[in-house]
């Protein structure tokens, strides 16, 4: 903290002031069971809270988003977004709690607690790709399976 300056605050005299420290819980749930009743579903955090590792919890409502879009434009319906989108997200929830795309830096440390010099001497880059290419097929975004799968693209329709 030393050497940093904001001119509205003084960050050191807060902190060292401070009389209590309060931690703000990461918190996820269990998957859930399902999303939708009748005409309402949920998306996003409201589906599938997860602890926010590698930017996923964004990352999977703005694919829900564009899988639920699709389902409505196509009059597939909730059942359909559901099916495709539930299995995804509790796979990412439950694969965050075992650290998710970090475990490399949990690899790394118990190989190297000591600290190392070259990553690769510690993680070859083959291992760190496949690590990487795991996590990715996981949450849905690995290049070779979305170029293999139907578009979740929507053409808008002219209003009528």
């Amino acid at each position: 903290m030393r050497g940093r300056h904001c001119d509205e605050l003084d960050i050191h005299a807060l902190i060292e002031g401070g009389e209590q420290v309060f931690q703000y819980p990461l918190v996820d749930h269990d998957p859930l069971p399902r999303w939708s009743a009748e005409r309402v579903t949920l998306m996003g955090d409201a589906a599938h809270p997860m602890d926010p590792t590698g930017s996923n919890g964004g990352t999977q409502a703005v694919i829900d988003a564009r899988v639920l879009a699709y389902a409505l434009a196509h009059g597939l319906g909730l059942e359909f977004y559901e099916e495709q989108r539930r299995p995804v997200t509790g796979g990412v929830v439950l694969a965050n709690r075992q650290d998710g795309p970090e475990v490399i830096l949990r690899l790394a440390h118990e190989r190297a607690p000591g600290g190392f010099t070259d990553v690769e001497d510690v993680l070859p880059l083959a291992e760190r790709e496949e690590i990487a290419l795991r996590y990715k097929r996981l949450a849905g975004f690995e290049p070779a399976t979305l170029n293999a799968r139907r578009s979740w693209t929507v053409h808008p329709q002219p209003l009528p």
